[in-house]
This record gives C-alpha cells, sequence and structure tokens, in this order.
C-alpha cells in the first residue's frame, strides 16, 4: 500500500468533510445564503412513500375541528355531501395520522406518507352487533380521484396504497369492512389475488388447512406486523381480521379458513409459481370434502371452447357447506377484431342473467312482504291504481302470488315489455291504446288455476312493487337487494360504476337474418346481441320524469338483472343460510320457507285436464313444481325431458334458470345440503335446438356444465 497516496487521499476527503461540517454550522437562516442550483442530484425520490387511508368516525364539523386543533393530523379529509377535498397539511410535511405502525419492517410511518380521513360514522353498536355504514357513492369517487392523483404525482406503489388497519391491526379497524378495496383494485390502483387462482387454490386448502405458523409466515410476507409464534393468539386474529376486512369482506372474524388462505397465497405466490397441492395420491380425485379443482377447470374450458359448439363466455360458481368452493372465469367477455383487443372473462364478470331475475326480484318482493308494503294474497288492483281482470274471468281478481307463481292468467302473446312513455294499464285493459287482441289473457283458465310460465306477470309486479313504494323499479331493487348485500350490477347499466361496465359481458351469437329467417354459421364471425358498450354508455330506459307504478315492464323485473357468477353466489348463501348475511337477518326463515315450499305441482294429465305447462311446446317436462318466484327441480328425467341437474341424478334443488339472448344460465341450490351451482354462459356459435339433452328439458352443454360443476366440485363422496 503506497502510504503518501493514502495520506493525500485522506487529506482531501477531512478537507471535504470539513468544508460540509462548516456548512452544517452557518445560521439556521438560509435566506441570505447565496445557493447556487446548477447540479441535482440523481439519487433521490418523493418523500411520500405510503398512502394511509383513514375514517373519522364523527361529522364533517368536528372533523375539521380535531384535525386542525389536536394533536392528530391528515393531509385530507374527505368530506360527505357534498364529498369535497379538503387539504390540511401540505403534503411535504409530515402529518400525524398513522401513529405506532408498520408495514414489510418499515416503521415511523407519518414520515413517509400521506394520510386521506374519511368523514364517516364508520359503525354503530346496536343490541344486534356492530353495524358498519357504507361510505356514499360520490364520496368514494373522491377519494379515489385524489388517490390516483397523490400515486401518479408521488409514484407510490400499488402495494403501499394502505388502510390504517393494516399496518396497526388490533389497534385501528379503519376505513373498516365496507371500504371498496375492490373498486381500487378495479381502478388498476391496488394488487388484487385472482378470482380464479383463489378458487383452485381453495379447494386444495377445503382439505388440509394450513396450520397457525403458515399462516402467519405468509401475512408477515405480505406485509403485516405479525407474531411468529405458532399460536393463534389475539395478535395474530387481529392481523388475520385485518386482512380480511381488505381482501374478504363479507366475513372478518380473524380465524384462519380455507378461502382467506387461498387469498393470502395467491397474493404471496407468483402467477406461475406451482400451486399448493394435496398430497400426490389424492390429485385429481374428488374425495367427499375434496375437489379437483385442476380438472373441474379442464372440463369447464373443453365445453366453452368446443370447436363446434363453442360459448362467447362462460362463469361459473360452486356452493358446498354452505360457501363457495369454486368460481371460475372462461372465455372472452368481449370479443374484439383481434385477440389482443378481447378481454377475458372472470367470475366477477357481470352478465345479463335472464330469466334469473325473477328470482332476484322475488327476493326484493318477500322484503317488501316483511315491511308491510306487500300483501301476497291482495288484489293487485289495490296497488296499481286501477281494477285489473282477465276479460275472461271479471269476477276473479289477481294476487301478488298468482304473480309470483306463475298463474296469474298473464301471458306474453301480447308482448311483455313497452316503453317508459306508455302506461302498462293501456296494453292490459280493453279499449287501452296498446291492448290490441288482448293476447296477454288466457281464455282457458281463471287466475289462480292453471300454470304457465311467463314473463309479463313480472312487468306487473314491477309495477305493483313501485305503486307500493313510491320508487323506480331499478333503484328500489338497488336499495332491497343489491346494495345490503354488497353486490355489484343491478337493473340499470347507465346507473353502474366505471369499475362496473369495466368488466361486462356482451352476449353473442354465430348467427344472421337471411330473408327473414336465423341462419347459423359456426365458422361465421360472432354477432352483437345486447350489451356492447364499447363504442357508447349505456343509456337509461327512464329519465328523472318517470312516475314510479307508471310502466313496470321498463326495467325489465323478467330478465334485465345483471349479476355475476360471484354476486349471484352471495345471494345463494343468503338463501341457504336461512336468510343471514354477514351474521345479521337479511330475510327471515319464514319468508324463505313460503318461496321454496310447493305453490304448484303438475297433475301429470294432458289436454283439458291439466293444471299447467310443463314447458316448451307442453312436451319437454322442464317444469314439474314451482315455489314463490323459484323453480323446484324434482330430478325427473328421460331423453331430452324432465328437470335432472346431474347425470346420476339424487340432486334436488329449487332455483331458476334463464335463457335471452344467446345466454342461457342456471341457479340451482339445495337449501338442506348447503350446496348449489350456477353458471352464466356468453352465447353459443351454434344453434343450441340441434343440441338437445341427453337426460333433461336443458340443452346438452347446459347438462355439461351443470354435471361438471356436481360432480367436480359438489358431489358427496362415492360409497
Amino acid at each position: 500500500m503506497n502510504l503518501r497516496s493514502t495520506f493525500n487521499r485522506f487529506s482531501a476527503l477531512f478537507f471535504t468533510f470539513a468544508l460540509l461540517g462548516g456548512c452544517a454550522t452557518m445560521s439556521p437562516n438560509t435566506s441570505s445564503i447565496a445557493i447556487d442550483r446548477t447540479f441535482t442530484s440523481k439519487s433521490q425520490d418523493s418523500r411520500v412513500q405510503y398512502i394511509i387511508v383513514h375514517f373519522t368516525t364523527i361529522n364533517l364539523e368536528k372533523s375539521i375541528k380535531v384535525l386542525t386543533e389536536g394533536e392528530v393530523s391528515s393531509h385530507y379529509l374527505v368530506g360527505d355531501s357534498p364529498p369535497t377535498v379538503y387539504q390540511l397539511v401540505d403534503e411535504n410535511r409530515r402529518a400525524y395520522h398513522a401513529g405506532l405502525s408498520s408495514w414489510k419492517n418499515a416503521t415511523q410511518l407519518n414520515a413517509s406518507s400521506i394520510g386521506i380521513e374519511i368523514v364517516g360514522l364508520g359503525y354503530t353498536d346496536t343490541s344486534e352487533g356492530r353495524v358498519w355504514h357504507e361510505f356514499p357513492k360520490p364520496q368514494i369517487d373522491a377519494v379515489i380521484a385524489l388517490i390516483k392523483d397523490i400515486a401518479k404525482r408521488h409514484n407510490v406503489l400499488p402495494e403501499r396504497i394502505l388502510g390504517h388497519s393494516d399496518i396497526a391491526p388490533g389497534r385501528k379497524n379503519d376505513p373498516g369492512p365496507k371500504f371498496p378495496w375492490k373498486r381500487l383494485a378495479d381502478e388498476g390502483l391496488i394488487p388484487w389475488p385472482d378470482a380464479g387462482r383463489v378458487a383452485a387454490q381453495q379447494a386444495t386448502f377445503e382439505r388440509a388447512l394450513p396450520d397457525i405458523k403458515w399462516f402467519q409466515q405468509k401475512l408477515a410476507q405480505h406485509g403485516y406486523a405479525t407474531p411468529q409464534t405458532g399460536v393463534l393468539d389475539k395478535a395474530t386474529i387481529d392481523v388475520i381480521s385485518s386482512f380480511q376486512m381488505r381482501f374478504r369482506q363479507s366475513r372478518f372474524d380473524g380465524q384462519p379458513d380455507a378461502e382467506s388462505a387461498a387469498i393470502l397465497y395467491v397474493l404471496t405466490t407468483p402467477k406461475n409459481s406451482t400451486p399448493a397441492a394435496l398430497p400426490a395420491a389424492e390429485r385429481d380425485h374428488v374425495h367427499g370434502d375434496a375437489m379437483d379443482a385442476n380438472g373441474l377447470n379442464r372440463a369447464l374450458s373443453a365445453v366453452q371452447n368446443d370447436p363446434t359448439r363453442t360459448l362467447a363466455s362462460l362463469a361459473v360458481a360452486a356452493v358446498r357447506d354452505g360457501r363457495v368452493v369454486y368460481a371460475n372465469g372462461f372465455g372472452n367477455r368481449f370479443i374484439g377484431a383481434s385477440p389482443a383487443e378481447s378481454k377475458p372473462a372472470n367470475a366477477d364478470t357481470l352478465y345479463r342473467i335472464a330469466s334469473i331475475s325473477k328470482l332476484v326480484t322475488t327476493v326484493a318482493a318477500m322484503r317488501l312482504v316483511e315491511d308491510g308494503k306487500l300483501d301476497l294474497d291482495r288484489d293487485i288492483s289495490d296497488y296499481l291504481g286501477y281494477k285489473l281482470r282477465n276479460p275472461h274471468f271479471p269476477n276473479d281478481p289477481i294476487t301478488t302470488r298468482m304473480l309470483m307463481t306463475h298463474t296469474s292468467s298473464l301471458r306474453d302473446g301480447g308482448g311483455y315489455y313497452w316503453e317508459a312513455k306508455h302506461a302498462l294499464k293501456d296494453a292490459l285493459v280493453p279499449g287501452g291504446s296498446l291492448y290490441g287482441k288482448g293476447d296477454m289473457w288466457a281464455k282457458n283458465a281463471k287466475p289462480g288455476a292453471f300454470f304457465s310460465y311467463a314473463n309479463l306477470p313480472w312487468g306487473v309486479l314491477g309495477g305493483v312493487m313501485e305503486s307500493a313504494t313510491g320508487e323506480r323499479f331499478d333503484r328500489l331493487m338497488k336499495r332491497l337487494v343489491f346494495a345490503p348485500l354488497g353486490i355489484a350490477g343491478g337493473f340499470n347499466p347507465a346507473e353502474f360504476s366505471a369499475a362496473e361496465l369495466g368488466n361486462f359481458a356482451t352476449l353473442y351469437r354465430k348467427r344472421k337474418e337471411v330473408a327473414g329467417k336465423e341462419v347459423w354459421d359456426a365458422a361465421g364471425p360472432w354477432i352483437v346481441q345486447v350489451d356492447d358498450y364499447s363504442k357508447a354508455a349505456p343509456v337509461s330506459r327512464a329519465d328523472e320524469s318517470y312516475r314510479p307504478g307508471h310502466n313496470g315492464t321498463v326495467f325489465g323485473p323478467q330478465g334485465s338483472a345483471r349479476m355475476s357468477a360471484n354476486g349471484l353466489a352471495t345471494l345463494m348463501l343468503m338463501l341457504i343460510n336461512n336468510g343471514q348475511h354477514n351474521g345479521k337477518v337479511f330475510l327471515k326463515p319464514s319468508s324463505l320457507a313460503q318461496m321454496q315450499s310447493n305453490q304448484w305441482t303438475a297433475n301429470g294429465k294432458a289436454g283439458a285436464t291439466a293444471n299447467g305447462e310443463q314447458g316448451d311446446e307442453g312436451g319437454k317436462d322442464l317444469f314439474n313444481s314451482w315455489g314463490l318466484g323459484m323453480q323446484r327441480f324434482l330430478d325427473k328425467s328421460g331423453p331430452g325431458s324432465g328437470d335432472r341437474l346431474a347425470e346420476a341424478g339424487g340432486f334436488t334443488a329449487v332455483g331458476h334458470l334463464g335463457d335471452a339472448w344467446g345466454l342461457t344460465s342456471a341457479f340451482v341450490f339445495n337449501p338442506i345440503t348447503k350446496t348449489g351451482m350456477i353458471f352464466l354462459h356468453g352465447g353459443p356459435s351454434f344453434d343450441p335446438e340441434t343440441n338437445p339433452g341427453k337426460y333433461s328439458a336443458m340443452y346438452r352443454h347446459e347438462e355439461l356444465i351443470l354435471d361438471a360443476l356436481y360432480r367436480g366440485a359438489i358431489a358427496p363422496k362415492a360409497k
């Protein structure tokens, strides 16, 4: 070593430090110092590394006072009415909002974060338990816009947009389980677990749940400050609960379960990694409480992607033991001019669910019955404001129950939808401008005497519900069903959020009209049938001048709901779990009992002695029994006839089927065994009539989908 050169280098280094040290000891008032800013270091970034979301639990006036005059502060406060954004602390300065906190071993997060407080009560503790309050949509819109702006300006990583409960589990629970983290994911702001991977992995964890040490390690890997004790202590429960509040908001009890494990695994494991698996001897087999998700994926993909009988898209879900054990999507919800422009379907894709809408409408109607707004056996004329009778049976009143059981004597021969400018009365009452020949009324059977499946009764029911409440049907359904269950979608796409419209299924067929005839061409292009919003936003069927009760058909109670497989699964879980949702009564057991109990059963007779029509052209025996707003599947079977849902038989159920605009769908469940199946597909490349069922009145591709779900996800272990 050359000592002289070493000394010279040391001397130069010492001089440099001395110079810097001298600068450091100058007066802190640098306003009088001439500073040369010619040079800029490349080794720097924003002070802001995290965005932390909170709620205040107090009103706007008190929130401003606390955050400006007290020891707690936040950079931003978002009011609720109207949703105003207030800046309380400059972004370049530290606000005191996070407290004792950490994320991925980073602590003192006040120094490196921006805090956003949302005005909201958070929750109310009642005698029936804690009730969490929803955030108004306009307020959330403002919060998301603010987060987008901050994240873009400071280049905040998606995994660093967090809630207070994430960085301080147990100590804090805000912004709570009603904050829409999934919507932030849909906006591209935060990571979110792939639903298909979660469903597949959940099946494995249903067979063998990882131990507590695994949960603790994975939670710490994701970012949470988690004890590593191998014991399910209070601190670990608090962390799991915070994790569930963000990623599984339907239940956040802090208990380790297969679904939480699957979500955690997907979040912490790269997509192309080998999934956690069962022992080799158990793979690719169904073992009672186990499920071969990969085999089920292959079976359903083969149905959707059959080269001779292709379905544009397919979304499915399966329920076993009262919880969702499988959900996935296949094919493309939107088919672009090139593969790069196409968009894949998943279990959260919103489809026009066709006649399953009738069951959804029934749920809302039964809530109105419970509230005393509707009486199932009252003359509907009392609600509509005019006398409504089948002119062939003028002395027989029509009741809500008859509408919901297809025994009202209303038929579809005269139509079942009219624009908002028309009054429904003009289509139903003789002499009306839309009455025509009166083909909407049965001539051979009085109200209550004969079952004939029809759509028009549900438009009338929509009018009854509007008249009873004074609310427009689409918004009434949002209030009674979609919002309280936390389900995306509804009956009016014009009022959907950008996130909802961003995961919409366009329905297709490969057919066109030639000389007034439908011509199918499996090798031809996919032709849009409905719900293509790629070029223009949806338009509401009614404006604010619409008077509730004027025309109940406008928003399509019979078939125009848009829902996803996962959304329908949430509805199914409520129906299966005795009307409970998130530990609270959503629908009374007595209402469920009426819906599921026998209201009509075919007498098996033909001709004039029959008490109903059992299916297409009266000969397929698809309809054998009916409850309130739902079909009762009796497991009858024959070549191309019957209501059997699984080839081996044995699965009786209640629920509903759907068929419109190319889509067919099924929502079927057994409330005793707590099992169920859901599918929605985006339209066929072939004429379904050329693909009849093997053991039921359904089409063969429908049989294949349902049978795959039954055998792959919910079938009991072979004895």
